[in-house]
């Protein structure tokens, strides 16, 4: 009796897991088709003259936290794209100024963006290069021109990383960090389920057993696949948390870059500070 109970939970809990993961799955994939169809959706009523529309679904798509750094300069060069054309000036510069603080060495598309729009970027990019954040640069310290904010954690991706390692990660565009992950989740999750069924079926051998058979190697078979099953969930477990402290200290990661001046030699030099 005892052993069928231990069996019944063993293949419940595989089975949460398993659905669990599925979902989260689900959810991934479409989160990424939804972002995937936002740029081409926005970019159709950019070509269809909607530049209002343009501005206020960009605005929606910039408020995605998952948005990569390339897609999130694309939503902008959208919206400079209407808000020059409502001649919308002030807007215009605002956008062109988020565009350069994101990136100083992004180029517009100018299949997209043209010319006399182009240099209006420009400006501004020469504009924040002669002036870092409106401050002189100072002789004898480090400047920092731009930063990467930290990334806000959102809460169904630390939930998702539990249960299934690596989905925290795709959902936040972990990608590389996100699919090790997952991989090595499912070949656990795999593997759990392999031996919650060899228990299955090696509990049953041993109870069925009658008359003169080996009871003590039958046992020993189930106790064996009881325990490695045991073990596997164990390390899935290690995984979630290994997976969830991975997933926050990304959050917790920034980049600086800084223009520094050395009075020993009259050049400026580029300086990368990472804060891991």
């Amino acid at each position: 009796m005892n052993l069928e109970k231990t069996d019944r939970h063993g293949r419940h809990g595989a089975g949460v897991l398993l659905l669990s993961a599925a979902v989260v799955l689900l959810t991934w994939i479409g989160e990424a088709a939804g972002q995937a169809a936002a740029l081409p959706a926005l970019e159709a009523e950019l070509k269809a003259f909607a530049y209002e529309r343009v501005l206020t679904n960009g605005r929606a798509t910039l408020a995605q936290e998952a948005l990569s750094l390339v897609d999130r300069l694309r939503v902008l060069e959208y919206m400079l794209n209407a808000a020059y054309a409502l001649q919308d000036t002030v807007q215009a510069r605002r956008l062109a100024d988020d565009m350069v603080a994101l990136s100083p060495t992004f180029e517009p598309d100018a299949r997209i963006t043209s010319p006399k729009i182009i240099e209006f970027y420009a400006h501004s990019r020469r504009r924040a290069a002669r002036q870092p954040h409106g401050r002189a640069l100072p002789q004898d310290s480090s400047q920092v021109m731009w930063s990467q904010p930290r990334v806000a954690l959102r809460t169904e991706y630390l939930l998702a990383s539990l249960v299934l390692p690596g989905s925290g990660h795709l959902l936040a565009r972990h990608n590389k960090k996100g699919l090790v992950f997952s991989a090595a989740s499912l070949a656990v999750l795999g593997g759990i389920l392999h031996y919650a069924r060899q228990t299955r079926v090696r509990e049953r051998e041993y109870l069925r057993a009658t008359g003169e058979a080996d009871y003590d190697r039958l046992y020993a078979r189930y106790n064996a696949a009881y325990k490695r099953r045991n073990a596997l969930m164990a390390g899935y477990g290690l995984l979630s948390v290994l997976a969830l402290y991975d997933l926050h200290s990304r959050a917790n990661r920034s980049v600086a870059v800084a223009l520094a001046y050395e009075p020993s030699a009259p050049q400026l030099l580029l300086h990368l500070n990472k804060s891991w």
